[in-house]
């Protein structure tokens, strides 16, 4: 059956070759295709959909080797026979490449093939572009006709290529062959690119159509690649050739960077810094680099992008340039990415426009930056930084930048190679360091090479010696390396060894060597023009220097061979690739510029090159606005070699030169004199080449420079000098440097006519453009400027008149722009003359009735009228409103125009009675007609001409005459039905006359006929609908009567929905207002919203998008209107999130395009703040608030009402809301006001109040003392002035003094001083009976009580207060002053030293009385009462008698009783019981208070009234839990507790008591022994926490007796340790949150314990307590709990002596693993029935698990838990050697068991798949065959024993195996004999032919008879046939664990010995082998 052909993605049939190797590959791509295809689809959206690109061979390899160790499968099984098959598939395809190599040349002509692949990897790059942009196949017959053509040439030059290269075979087998591949096959290949070009165009126009307005693109893609690439076309080779110096390298060179480049990819760092010193060999790495990311690197395929900065090259030595040279990669390789066009559309337009490179380059930044974001496996690398002109400093900041930009992308990396930094660059990246010892292998082979091109196959031994000298001489640096053997080029072999070691280290020295071996003057200045030039020059510009000759003013003789002759002089110190010639190393143009004077080397090479041009360009080219065609700019650049660096560098040159000085004026020589050109087209030339190297701003300074030049060399009046200055004039107007360009525009203008003459096309343009210029600017006197104009536009009517006469066009319109600029200047006469001309010239060329007559005529009789000739005005208007009159009808246009142009004439010479006369005439007439002859058109003109009598009247105040015209007027139309726009229109004028004129009610019938025929016509949507709709609506307003007829809901709506869509105007605003304002009236919201969103989404659609802040520039007020309503809408609709977008976006648009003080601004501001006000958004609104203040600030000043008022309401919202922090704006307005004054301004007061408890609040001491003291020098000196309250003074005072006293510790007598103060001003400011005035007097006494020199003051002060007694209230404020008055005095009686016991008896009996006072009015709870309760305790143990003793013990005791019988409140009680405990302890009857105490305790805790009459009191059943918390808090402050907590306390009492009762209740019921015990643990556990020691030993003793009871039966150990067990396990019952399940516990506690106690050699005590745990949780199946499962294992790994100390009794261990196994066995009988999952478990605990069961010799469940263990291990993560050693470990199990055949097959499959994947040698291998033998040789198997060992000894001896001889291979083999040997012995003879092992013997010793034991091996013959030891045999294992930390075996997967390093992978349909003849085997293919 024939096979279909295939088909491309596009659907076309691919045609066959009938070639059958093309068949084969056609047939593989299509299988390939479809098999890719097939695996795509089934495997998308699944987790292995990664496998259909395709996977190594390498990760294949190693899945097959860990799936055989995991499955294990048995010899022969389907599976491992599955197994096989894969491997032996994977084998097949890596002998592909065998299978290719036949195609392909020797690998010893590769540098013959390099460039050819080369170029072939290019091309296939450009395939996969064609394939990448398959869907533009079809988009053009051009496209397809490419695509076919590029195909053609890629068929012709691989069959070139291929038939050359078959052809020259025979010479490259012997000889090295050099080919030219760019002159063989370059056509070719650039035809292939240019097909590429046209299909990216193709693709780019075709993305670009699709995604954006292709009609409004302005910026084409080629445009922007053109301004991207550098313009220099040598320029642009060196930086774009993608095969350049940079691409060549000798063999194996730069793969020692591998795994650097390797760990950085793999690494999480983005950057990496690869740093060198000088000639380390950076830029051949770079391009290594570059080259290797070309393939797969770490399975991942990259993308590059690079660029190299070149010391040769100054213009691409730049950030600018760098930028640059990145996008045009990044655009090349994104080709179609519209966005990237964009961005990069948008900066070229910006240059454009922009004199700012600095702009221009960091919007290419933001491209870059923005273009890396969608990036994926981009590698950036960047080379030669810090070289050349580029300073550290730069070179720093750029890669700084580089590393910022690729740290935000993680899709890009980058590779900066460099000379090292003093401080990295990016502080992050990997550094990488190269050393020398890396390079000097790569340096070896370079000298190698080159000792090659030289010697060929001579002595190698001496190479080698050379190529080792050479290496250690150069330190590192191949640049000394290359240097040296130049130097000695000519040196036979020999001489090479002699020299090599003579040589200088240094690079300079070697220079100067070279230099002086070259000895010419040709080669110093060869160098010198190399070392000055801009660029390296290419070999034709290097020969057209050698032959000019400036001292002779000529061109010199030709050289004929240019590129030997350069050779020949420099060929040591340069290189000459690709027709460029350039230095061979940065650091020899380094060393040269300290040899060669730069500067005459500049003057030399600017000389020559001018000469050249002046010479050779003998092409005349006339001067122009436009640069060169680009064809004869090519044309000229081919033919001139030197012209394009001329162009481009010529005056750089010259700024280096001795001529130049930028101080002064240039100082040329002769020679240069000479030698400059006068040539247009090299001035031409320099605009376009200049602007694109420098940008305009630098090219306009060059094209100054080289204007004065030209003018001191050529003269004034030349055409290249004219070509200068019209260059200088457009790039000043492109920079908009108006005055400039319009200075040189007519400088040309008038040089033009000088040198080329009057009437030139260019003189035209000079002053055409110096016009389109000076239109724009603003004339308003005369000046040199406007005579420059005049000049120009005289010149222009004069050109023009001489073209076409007088009458011409262009000749009037100058005239015209003329005779404007003479009104403007004043000089109206010149304007009325140049006006009549252009009147006479016009009615000659349009006719005296004409329009364009009509309008002359207007403009001069306006000019006449500015110079007063009436006379001439009536001669210019009359003849033309006459004739009109005679000659027209009254309905033309052109005699209404004539007749409103006379009245005007008469009406501005104030002859208004002419004027009216003109006007009646022609209404008159009108009138009449229309009447006669009632046509649409006649009633138009009558209204129209009615119309302006109107106005006229109007304009004269006549306006009811106008009013009774237009009442009229309407009349006679107002019961017609309207049938035309025109109509309807004047109506609409009537109508707002009518308006005007006052008579309202009348326009609005005229309007709302109006509307009616809209309405009629279904017109109601147009723009004059819409206006008479606003109409209606105003007027409706000011009529009122009719409103509600004529202005309905309907029409209003209607119309606005015509006109929103429409560009809006005043008419749809108000219409809006109307609208809106209607559907809010009634609470319509939703319609509201709908209206204003729809005109605001048309004139201001940011505010509806949220985005910018932009503001509307018209109707600003109303459009703010509609916005505020629509935001007040979308809040009344609970719309909360549009209402705040809508009203934040309005306040920072008025705030950024409005002055801050605007109403504007603070309505906005109003708005949003008030929303967030009533939408509780504090925080929000304080924010606004903010905004407004900064700008308060900066604009009116900090102390403009505007700013204090929002100072104090910023302060007050904070507060209010309790955010922020008001206390700043409040100082702020205060410093504001107050500036530095004692006493505070009436305004600030307020702030200052609000700061002063602030601070006192926040205990901010210093900044408070500051604010009162302002506030108290207030009050002293203003307090009557501003009033201020008494309370406030009060206050004011009593914080002051606190600060000043309490917080900063002042002196007494400042506190004394402010008190008098204090008294003194309220006094003045109150009066002295005022209470304020009282309380100051009593606040001085105080005051003077603390000082014993003021103390008689006070009791005098005090004994005077007590005058008011008899005055005063009870109960008032001031009653209770003065009872703390007598307090005081009291106090003072006693501590006065004057007094006597009659004071101290004044002093009792007042405490007496007022201890009875405060308990009377207060209760016996009261914080007073206590207080005045402790003074008085105090008073009286102070006295020392019994009497008053015994009263203090009684009267607390009495206040202890009433406070708990009476008090109901638990934090009063709180409180009393500490106050009172106080008491006792402070007047030191501690004693007494602790019996009270235990008292209180009895009667309400434990209800035990025995001690109650002794007491003398009983607290009743119905107080006790009041009590709880006085009892404790009593309690805690008698013990000395000062840190009570309420909330602890009563936690703490109610815990006890809970406690106590359910353990009560558990007694007393009898419930179950758990409940007893967990509530007694509970209660013990709280007893001792609070240090209750008795009452837990009492608790713990009736549980334990409980306890012992409940576990008779179950627990067997001794009282004593069932008693430590018992403890235990009630502290662990006791813990907070513990189970309750007394197995667990128990489990817990006792493993715990147990550990302890091993660990501290406790053995018996471990194993008794271990004994009673395991009794009492085998009592309880604690064991069948999943969670004590791991408990019980531990417990049994304990008592194993696994993990712990063992003891070294042999009894006692023998009873530790018995009860282990006890453990044990109830554990696993757990398991089993709980069916636990043993896989769950840990890998260690398993392994400590299957040790155990070794240890115990456990083997039945020892191998029920491994065989789980090994059914389950491909479900598990486990590695292989874990997977291993489980099956060892079961194989050992089973046969210790007795299970030999299960043990002996599962042994044999191990080291089945052990041999297949890791080989038979590998140890772990050996010891499984070792095993295996054992179990044979145990099992009486003897001879597959026997089988084994020698299968192993022959794989030693096989020629695949690939290991070495080495002692531990002897000793391998030597261990394989002895147990072969001991096998022969068991079976007592061989079992095939003796002579069979005596071989293998004997092979044996040859291989390993050197190594140790064995010469004395014995012949197999000697060996005994009986008595073997017992090695060989099985023994069980002595450790059983399967997992070791220590291992660290690694084996190697032989199922990849064949790999290599080579990787199959299916990318784009094609299969590749990666390896070394990749390349090769792809091309032949």
């Amino acid at each position: 059956m024939a096979t279909p052909a295939p088909q491309t993605a596009n659907g076309h049939v691919e045609q066959r070759s009938s070639s059958s190797s093309s068949q084969q590959i056609t047939a593989v791509r299509e299988t390939l295709y479809r098999s890719q295809q097939k695996f795509q689809k089934e495997l998308q959206s699944t987790d292995d959909a990664s496998l259909a690109q395709g996977t190594t061979v390498e990760v294949l390899l190693d899945f097959i080797a860990a799936e055989r160790l995991k499955r294990m499968p048995h010899q022969g099984s389907r599976y491992d026979k599955v197994l096989r098959y894969a491997e032996h598939f994977v084998n097949q395809v890596l002998a592909f490449e065998d299978g290719v190599s036949s195609f392909v040349m020797g690998h010893m002509q590769s540098h013959a093939l390099e460039r050819a692949f080369g170029v072939f990897y290019n091309l296939g790059l450009v395939l996969a572009f064609f394939l990448r942009n398959h869907d533009v196949f079809g988009s053009s017959a051009e496209v397809r006709h490419e695509l076919g053509s590029s195909f053609a040439d890629l068929l012709a030059l691989v069959t070139d290529v291929a038939t050359f290269y078959r052809r020259r075979h025979s010479d490259m087998k012997t000889t090295s062959v050099t080919i030219d591949f760019d002159s063989l096959f370059g056509k070719t290949i650039d035809s292939f690119y240019n097909r590429k070009d046209t299909v990216s165009s193709a693709v780019w126009t075709y993305q670009l159509q699709k995604n954006l307005d292709f009609q409004t693109m302005t910026v084409d893609v080629h445009s922007i690649r053109r301004w991207l690439s550098p313009s220099d076309r040598t320029v642009r080779r060196l930086v774009t050739n993608p095969l350049g110096e940079k691409s060549y390298r000798e063999e194996y060179t730069c793969e020692w960077f591998q795994k650097p480049l390797l760990d950085f990819l793999r690494s999480k760092h983005q950057s990496l810094l690869v740093s060198g010193q000088s000639g380390s060999g950076k830029t051949v790495l770079s391009g290594w680099i570059i080259d290797r990311l070309q393939r797969p690197i770490g399975r991942k395929i990259y993308k590059t992008i690079n660029y190299d900065i070149d010391a040769d090259i100054a213009s691409e030595s730049s950030s600018l340039s760098m930028v640059k040279g990145l996008l045009i990669q990044l655009l090349e390789q994104s080709v179609g990415d519209v966005a990237l066009y964009k961005s990069l559309a948008d900066v070229f337009e910006l240059n454009a426009r922009s004199s700012n490179i600095e702009e221009v380059e960091s919007a290419l930044w933001r491209v870059l930056d923005t273009a890396l974001s969608s990036s994926k496996n981009l590698l950036i690398t960047v080379d030669g930084l810090n070289t050349g002109s580029m300073s550290e400093g730069d070179a720093a900041n750029l890669v700084e930048k580089l590393g910022v930009i690729t740290s935000k992308h993680t899709g890009a990396r980058l590779i900066v190679l460099t000379r090292p930094f003093l401080k990295s660059p990016i502080p992050d990246a990997y550094q990488f360091t190269i050393a020398r010892e890396q390079v000097e292998a790569d340096i070896r082979h370079v000298v190698r090479a080159i000792l090659h091109s030289r010697f060929g196959a001579q002595d190698k031994e001496a190479l080698e010696k050379v190529a080792d000298a050479t290496t250690q001489k150069s330190q590192g640096s191949f640049v000394v390396a290359i240097l040296a053997l130049q130097l000695i080029r000519q040196a036979s072999l020999t001489e090479h060894q002699k020299q090599i070691g003579t040589l200088p280290q240094s690079i300079p020295e070697l220079i100067q060597s070279i230099l002086k071996n070259l000895g010419s003057d040709r080669s110093k200045l060869i160098l010198s023009w190399l070392l000055v030039a801009q660029r390296p020059l290419t070999i034709s510009e290097v020969q057209g220097l050698l032959e000019t000759e400036p001292s002779k003013g000529k061109v010199g003789d030709s050289v004929p061979d240019i590129k030997a002759e350069i050779e020949r002089h420099c060929g040591p110190l340069v290189t000459i690739n690709d027709g460029i010639v350039r230095f061979r190393h940065v650091s020899i143009r380094d060393s040269l510029a300290k040899i060669v004077n730069p500067r005459d080397a500049e003057l030399d090479l600017t000389t020559r090159i001018l000469l050249y041009i002046k010479l050779r360009m003998t092409r005349r080219v006339e001067p122009s606005f436009e640069p060169l065609e680009p064809e004869l700019a090519e044309e000229l650049f081919r033919t001139n070699h030197l012209l394009e660096y001329t162009a481009r560098y010529w005056l750089l040159h010259f700024r280096q030169s001795p001529m130049y000085s930028p101080k002064g004026s240039p100082s040329v020589t002769g020679d240069f004199k000479n030698a400059f050109p006068d040539s247009t087209a090299l001035t031409l030339l320099e605009v376009s080449c200049w602007e694109v190297e420098s940008g305009a701003k630098v090219a306009l300074d060059m094209h100054f420079l080289a204007l004065q030049l030209r003018q001191t060399i050529l003269g004034e009046k030349h055409e290249s000098v004219l070509q200068s200055i019209i260059n200088i004039a457009t790039i000043s107007d492109k920079l908009s440097l108006t005055e400039q360009s319009l200075t040189y525009y007519y400088k040309a203008t008038l040089l033009s006519q000088t040198v080329i003459g009057m009437h030139s096309s260019i003189t035209y343009t000079c002053a055409t453009m110096y016009l389109k210029i000076a239109t724009h600017m603003k004339i308003t006197s005369k000046s040199d400027r406007t005579t420059e104009k005049e000049r120009t536009l005289k010149y222009l009517v004069d050109t023009h008149k001489h073209k076409g006469g007088a009458t011409d066009e262009m000749s009037i319109k100058y005239n015209k722009m003329l005779a404007e600029l003479y009104i403007a200047i004043g000089e109206t006469a010149l304007a009325a003359s140049v006006n009549k001309e252009i009147y006479i010239a016009t009615v000659e060329r349009y006719g005296q009735y004409s329009t364009e007559a009509s309008k002359a005529s207007q403009n001069l009789t306006a000019v006449l009228h500015k110079v007063s000739d009436k006379e001439d005005v009536v001669q210019y208007s009359k003849p033309v409103f006459e004739n009109a009159e005679r000659t027209m009808k009254v309905t033309d246009n052109r005699r209404v125009q004539a007749t409103i142009h006379l009245a005007d004439t008469y009406e501005s010479q104030k002859d208004f009675l002419g004027a009216e006369i003109v006007y009646i005439s022609l209404w008159r007439r009108m009138t009449e007609l229309a009447s006669k002859e009632s046509s649409p058109a006649n009633h138009e003109k009558k209204i129209e001409i009615t119309l302006l009598y109107v106005k006229f009247l109007r304009r004269h105040n006549r306006n009811d005459e106008a009013a009774g015209i237009l009442r009229g007027l309407w009349a006679e139309y107002e019961h017609e039905e309207l049938n035309n726009d025109t109509t309807v229109s004047q109506l609409k004028i009537v109508g707002k006359e009518l308006k005007a004129v006052g008579l309202a009610t009348v326009a609005l019938s005229v309007f709302s006929s109006l509307w009616v025929y809209f309405k009629r016509t279904n017109k109601h949507t147009s723009p004059e609908a819409a206006d008479t709709a606003v109409l209606i609506s105003e007027t409706t307003s000011s009529s009122g009567a009719g409103a509600e007829r004529h202005a309905p809901e309907g029409v209003l709506r209607e119309v606005f929905e015509s006109t929103s869509g429409q560009k809006v105007d005043i008419n749809t605003i108000k219409t809006c207002q109307t609208l809106s304002g209607y559907y809010i009236g009634r609470e319509k919201w939703t319609d509201a919203i709908k209206v204003c969103q729809q005109l605001l989404k048309s004139i201001w659609p940011t505010l509806l998008s949220n985005q910018g802040h932009d503001f509307p520039k018209e109707y600003t007020d109303d459009i703010l209107e509609i916005a505020t309503r629509l935001a007040t809408c979308y809040y009344k609709e609970r719309k909360d999130i549009d209402a705040e977008k809508t009203y934040l976006y309005i306040f920072y648009a008025t705030k950024l395009n409005l002055r801050i003080q605007d109403r504007q601004v603070t309505d906005s501001a109003k708005h949003i703040i008030d929303f967030y006000v009533n939408a509780n958004q504090p925080d929000k609104a304080v924010a606004i608030y903010e905004a407004l203040l900064v700008d308060y600030r900066t604009t009116l000043g900090s102390s403009h009402t505007l700013t204090i008022r929002t100072l104090y309401t910023l302060g007050h919202l904070c507060q209010k809301h309790r955010i922020g922090h008001p206390d700043k704006y409040y100082l702020e307005i205060v410093q504001s006001l107050n500036k530095g004054k004692d006493v505070l301004d009436q305004e600030s007061m307020e702030a200052a109040t609000i700061l002063s408890s602030f601070y006192y609040d926040t205990q901010q001491w210093k900044q408070s003392q500051n604010i009162f003291s302002l506030l108290w020098n207030t009050f002293t000196l203003r307090g009557k002035d501003y009033k201020i309250a008494s309370d406030f003074a009060e206050t004011v005072y009593q914080r002051y003094t606190y600060i000043l006293e309490k917080e900063l510790k002042v002196e007494y007598t400042v506190i004394y001083k402010i008190t008098v103060e204090f008294r003194e001003t309220c006094v003045k400011v109150y009066g002295a009976a005022a209470e304020i005035t009282v309380k100051a007097t009593m606040t001085l006494a105080e005051v003077c009580e603390r000082s014993e020199k003021h103390q008689q003051e006070a009791i005098n002060i005090y004994e005077e207060a007590f005058r008011f007694t008899g005055t005063v209230t009870a109960g008032t404020s001031l009653a209770i002053i003065l009872a703390s008055a007598k307090q005081r005095l009291a106090r003072l009686y006693i501590s006065n030293a004057s007094s006597s016991k009659e004071n101290s008896a004044k002093a009792v009996t007042l405490y007496g009385e007022q201890f009875q006072q405060t308990r009377e009015t207060y209760g016996s709870a009261h914080e007073s009462t206590l207080a005045s309760l402790r003074e008085m305790i105090l008073l009286w143990r102070k006295q020392n008698t019994t009497q008053l003793t015994t009263a203090a013990e009684r009267e607390l005791k009495t206040t202890t009783v009433d406070v708990v019988t009476r008090e109901t409140d638990s934090r009063r009680l709180f409180d009393a019981a500490i106050s009172i405990a106080t008491t006792y302890v402070s007047s030191g009857l501690t004693e007494q208070g602790w019996v009270l105490l235990r008292e209180l305790r009895r009667q309400v805790v434990y209800k035990d009234y025995s001690g109650a009459e002794k007491a003398g009191f009983r607290i009743d059943a119905s107080y006790y839990r009041r009590t709880y918390v006085f009892i404790v808090s009593f309690e805690e402050t008698l013990k000395g507790n000062k840190r009570l907590n309420f909330s602890v306390v009563m936690a703490s009492l109610l815990t006890e008591i809970f406690l106590y009762e359910r353990y009560q209740v558990s007694l007393k019921e009898r419930e179950s022994f758990e409940i007893v015990l967990l509530n007694g643990a509970r209660l013990r556990t709280f007893l001792l926490e609070h240090g209750r020691q008795n009452e837990a030993i009492q608790v713990e003793e009736e549980i334990f007796e409980l306890f012992i009871k409940g576990i008779a039966s179950a627990v067997k150990t001794s009282r004593q340790t069932t008693r430590v067990f018992f403890i235990i396990l009630l502290e662990e019952l006791g813990r907070e949150h513990h189970d309750s399940h007394l197995g667990n516990a128990s489990c817990i506690a006792g493993n715990e314990r147990i550990h302890s106690l091993l660990e501290a050699s406790k053995f018996q005590e471990a194993f008794d307590l271990a004994t009673c745990v395991f009794q009492f949780v085998h009592s309880h199946r604690g064991y069948h709990h999943a969670h004590n499962i791991g408990n019980g294992f531990k417990l049994s790994l304990y008592m194993a002596g696994r993990g712990v100390k063992k003891p070294t009794d042999p009894k006692l261990q023998g009873q530790m693993i018995d009860l282990s196994k006890s453990i044990l066995r109830e554990t696993l009988d757990a398991c089993k029935h709980l069916q636990i999952n043993f896989l769950q478990m840990q890998t260690p605990e398993l392994n400590n698990l299957v040790a155990l069961m070794g240890d115990q010799q456990n083997y039945d469940d020892l191998e029920w838990l491994l065989a789980e263990l090994w059914a389950a291990r491909h479900t598990t993560s486990w590695s292989s050697t874990t997977v291993v050693w489980i099956g060892r470990r079961l194989v050992e199990v089973r046969f210790s068991h007795g299970h030999s055949d299960a043990a002996i097959h599962l042994c044999e499959d191990i080291c089945y798949n052990l041999r297949r994947v890791w080989g038979p040698l590998d140890a772990t291998t050996v010891e499984f065959f070792n095993l295996l033998s054992a179990l044979y040789a145990t099992s009486s198997r003897h001879k597959e024993a026997m089988a084994l060992h020698e299968d192993l000894l022959r794989q030693e001896i096989s020629e695949d195996n690939e290991e070495p001889v080495s002692p531990a291979a002897a000793a391998r083999a030597m261990s394989q004999l002895e147990l072969l040997k001991r096998c022969y012995a068991r079976q007592g003879g061989f079992d095939k032919e003796v002579d069979s092992y005596k071989g293998l013997v004997e092979q044996l010793k040859d291989v390993f008879g050197e190594e140790k034991g064995w010469k004395e091996v014995q012949n197999v013959d000697k060996w005994p046939s009986k008595g073997a030891d017992k090695q060989g045999l099985f023994v069980k294992p002595t450790s059983w664990e399967f997992s070791s930390e220590k291992e660290s075996t690694k084996h190697r997967n032989i199922l990849k010995r064949g790999s290599g390093s080579g990787a199959w992978s299916v990318l784009s349909g094609d299969l590749k082998v990666h390896a070394s003849a990749t390349v090769n085997q792809e091309v032949k293919v």
